[in-house]
C-alpha cells in the first residue's frame, strides 16, 4: 500500500514536471533553436570532446537519466490506470478524440510528413546546402551532384512517386554527407546532428507516401514486407530524439561558446538575466532540457505528454528567428504531429496503431495486418 502511494506521488510529480520543464526551457532558451544556423563561421565550433567527462556534462547526463526513470514510473502507473474501468474508457484519447476517430486521419500522415521533409530539402538544394543552413557546401561538381540529389528526392516525396527509392536515397545522402563531407567543405563531425533524416527515411521506406500519391495512382506499394511495420514509428522517434540529444552536446554542453556567440550575435533569450541568472547557467539549463526531451523521445515513454510539452519551446523561436528557423524545423513539426496522433500510450495500442497506419497508407493489405496483429510474424513489439 505504501509502495502504491509513493508510485502515485512520483507519477503525479512527473506528469506535472514534464510540461513545466518544457515551459521553463522556453523561457530560458528555446531548446529547438539551432545556434549554429545563426552565428558567423558556425563550423569552426566543433565539439570539445575533452569536456565529455567533465562534471557539468556528467551531471546533465545524470539528470536526464533520473527524468527517464521517473517517466518509466509514471508510464507504469498510467498503464495500470488504463486497466481500470474508467481508465479504459479514456485511454489513448487525444483532446477528447478517441483512437478510432484519430485513425481516420492516418492516411494523411505520410503525405504530411513527406511534404514537411521535402520543403527544407528543396531550399537546401537550391542554396548549395546539405540538410541544414550551417552545412554550406563549396562550389564544385560534387556539391552540385549532392544538391541535385536533394532536389530530386524532395520532388519525389512531394509527388509521392517511387517513395521507397527516394527514402533509400535520403538515407544514402546522409551517409554521403558523412563520407564525402571533407570534399565539399562540410565537417563530418556535424553530420550526425541531422540524424532525424535517417528516421524519416526509415518511416517513409516502410509506410510509403500513402493513398494520396503518385505511387498509389500507379499501383505501386511501399516496401511490401509487413514484418517491418512495427519499426516505422520507433525509427521516427529515435531519429528525432537522437538529433535532440546530439544537438544538446554539440551546440551547448561541448561548445558553450557557440551558444554564447548566438546570444551575443543574434538575440539573447536569457529572460532570467534581469534576476541575476548568468548566460552560462542559462545555456546549461537549456542543454539539460534538450537532452532530457531527446532521451524521453527515444525511450517512447508517455510520448504525447512529452510532445505537447515540447510544442511551446519548439515554436517560440519562430517570431524571432524567422524563415530560416521555420523551414529548418518543418521536418520536426511533421514528425511530432505524426507521433502525437499515432503515439498511443500503451504497448498494445501502439502496435495496433502502427498496423492501422500501414494499412491506411497502403503499405500492407488487410490480411497481412491481421496476420501481424495476431502474432503471425513472430516479431516482438517494438516500443
Amino acid at each position: 500500500m505504501q509502495q502504491r502511494r509513493w508510485t502515485r506521488r512520483l507519477s503525479g510529480i512527473f506528469l506535472f514536471a514534464v510540461p513545466v520543464a518544457g515551459w521553463l526551457g522556453a523561457g530560458a532558451m528555446p531548446v529547438s533553436a539551432h545556434e549554429r544556423w545563426f552565428v558567423a563561421d558556425p563550423n569552426r565550433y566543433t565539439p570539445e570532446w575533452s569536456l565529455l567527462l567533465s562534471g557539468p556534462v556528467l551531471l546533465a547526463i545524470a539528470i536526464a537519466a533520473l527524468a527517464l526513470g521517473a517517466a518509466q514510473v509514471a508510464d507504469g502507473a498510467s498503464r495500470r490506470w488504463q486497466n481500470t474501468r474508467r481508465g479504459a474508457a479514456l485511454a489513448n484519447r487525444l483532446a477528447g478524440i478517441g483512437e478510432e476517430r484519430l485513425q481516420r486521419v492516418y492516411a494523411y500522415l505520410p503525405l504530411l510528413l513527406a511534404v514537411h521533409v521535402a520543403v527544407p530539402l528543396l531550399v537546401s538544394g537550391f542554396q548549395l546546402e546539405l540538410f541544414a543552413p550551417n552545412l554550406k557546401m563549396r562550389t564544385n561538381l560534387l556539391s552540385g551532384v549532392l544538391a541535385l540529389a536533394e532536389v530530386l528526392i524532395a520532388l519525389a516525396l512531394v509527388y509521392g512517386v517511387f517513395t521507397d527509392y527516394a527514402a533509400l536515397g535520403l538515407a544514402g545522402l546522409w551517409v554521403a554527407a558523412l563520407v564525402l563531407g571533407p570534399f565539399v567543405g562540410i565537417p563530418p563531425v556535424l553530420v550526425p546532428e541531422q540524424a532525424l533524416y535517417l528516421g524519416f527515411a526509415a518511416f517513409l521506406y516502410i509506410i510509403g507516401r500513402g493513398p494520396f500519391s503518385g505511387d498509389a495512382l500507379l499501383g505501386r506499394r511501399a516496401h511490401p514486407n509487413p514484418r517491418l511495420v512495427e519499426y516505422a514509428l520507433p525509427a521516427l522517434r529515435w531519429g528525432v530524439g537522437l538529433s535532440f540529444v546530439i544537438l544538446a552536446f554539440t551546440e551547448k554542453l561541448l561548445r558553450p561558446d557557440l551558444a554564447n556567440a548566438f546570444l551575443a550575435q543574434k538575440i539573447n533569450f536569457n529572460l532570467g538575466a534581469g534576476f541575476g541568472i548568468p548566460d552560462a547557467l542559462f545555456i546549461y539549463g537549456a542543454a539539460i532540457v534538450e537532452l532530457t526531451f531527446g532521451v524521453l523521445l527515444i525511450a517512447g515513454t508517455l510520448p504525447r505528454l512529452v510532445i505537447i510539452a515540447l510544442w511551446v519551446p519548439s515554436n517560440l523561436t519562430l517570431p524571432y528567428l524567422g524563415w530560416v528557423e521555420l523551414v529548418g524545423h518543418l521536418p520536426i513539426y511533421g514528425a511530432l504531429l505524426t507521433l502525437l496522433i499515432v503515439g498511443a500510450s500503451s504497448r498494445a495500442a501502439s502496435r495496433r496503431s502502427a498496423l492501422v497506419l500501414a494499412q491506411e497508407a497502403g503499405a500492407i493489405a488487410q490480411r497481412e495486418a491481421d496476420a501481424v496483429g495476431s502474432g503471425g510474424s513472430g516479431l516482438p513489439v517494438v516500443q
